[in-house]
């Protein structure tokens, strides 16, 4: 009973730290916006740049403040928002914008500010490392895949192990073609 009592507690704070965890995230995400000009739209369709310019007007739109109407005036929009950032990673020509929306989708929650994630992450690790071994489990992962497939992490690594030769060997040979693209447009990346 004691432990029934303990997993209900674990479960609990779990809940409420993986609820954190997507705030945060989601946070992160609508906070970062991408503010373009017409110049620095290189290599984007017109459709891509017709959603952009709308993402813009429709912000622009939500505020009351003409100082910061001013800010998305003639401008264009992208966010982390996957619907807006894939087309512009897939087409825009300016590598160092495309880093910059990049790094703001995946760096989300760790930018060691308001809306960090790593506490979040440590303190849910541990509580499921707690979660398994109360119910009598080596780790999480034991426990997680008792249930799956793949009964045991180390199936996983030797199922990991099978697909990383083939992977890796396609992956280089990506580069190469990708490289070769930049040697011929003149950049030194």
């Amino acid at each position: 009973d004691d432990e029934k009592t303990k997993i209900t507690e674990i479960n609990s704070k779990i809940s409420e730290l993986t609820t954190k965890f997507g705030q945060n995230l989601l946070a992160e995400t609508n906070g970062f916006e991408l503010i373009l000009s017409k110049n620095d739209l290189d290599g984007l369709s017109d459709d891509i740049i017709a959603a952009a310019s709308e993402a813009a007007i429709q912000k622009m739109n939500q505020l009351e403040n003409e100082e910061d109407k001013n800010k998305y005036k003639d401008k264009y929009l992208f966010t982390p928002h996957r619907t807006s950032m894939y087309p512009f990673l897939t087409e825009s020509s300016r590598r160092d914008l495309r880093e910059k929306l990049y790094n703001s989708y995946v760096m989300r929650g760790d930018n060691n500010n308001e809306n960090d994630n790593k506490e979040i992450v440590s303190k849910i690790a541990k509580l499921r490392s707690e979660k398994a071994k109360l119910m009598g489990y080596e780790t999480h992962a034991h426990f997680i895949l008792e249930e799956r497939m793949l009964k045991t992490p180390q199936e996983v690594y030797d199922l990991l192990t099978q697909l990383w030769e083939p992977a890796l060997k396609r992956s280089l040979v990506e580069v190469s073609d990708m490289q070769k693209i930049v040697d011929a447009e003149g950049k030194d990346f």
